[in-house]
């Protein structure tokens, strides 16, 4: 039992893949005495948000969210007066940088 003094109740995570939808698989997991896990609907695994369903949309919100602040800085920018070589520079470092994370996924 070497390893549970490594794991912190703060930091780690469970989630259960529910593959039938019939059942809920929400009992909390107790490894030790006075620490438990609760199992959590979604994971940020490696940057990529993943739900229980295997489903990627709470993803697709953040990086949707990202980049539309992005692009209002983008327009700022744009009316301030900046070069085409400068917003192209702006649009390639800030914002088509976040599109391809886990697109093969």
């Amino acid at each position: 039992m070497k390893w549970l003094n490594c794991l912190s109740s703060d930091k780690t995570q469970i989630m259960n893949i529910l593959i039938n939808h019939r059942y809920n698989y929400d009992d909390e997991l107790f490894v030790h005495d006075d620490f438990s896990i609760q199992p959590t609907e979604c994971i940020k695994f490696l940057g990529l948000f993943i739900d229980d369903h295997l489903n990627f949309s709470k993803h697709i919100d953040e990086v949707v969210s990202k980049c539309d602040k992005r692009i209002f800085l983008l327009r700022q920018l744009k009316l301030f007066g900046m070069n085409a070589t400068g917003l192209k520079t702006f649009y390639c470092s800030n914002i088509r940088s976040l599109l391809p994370g886990a697109s093969k996924v």
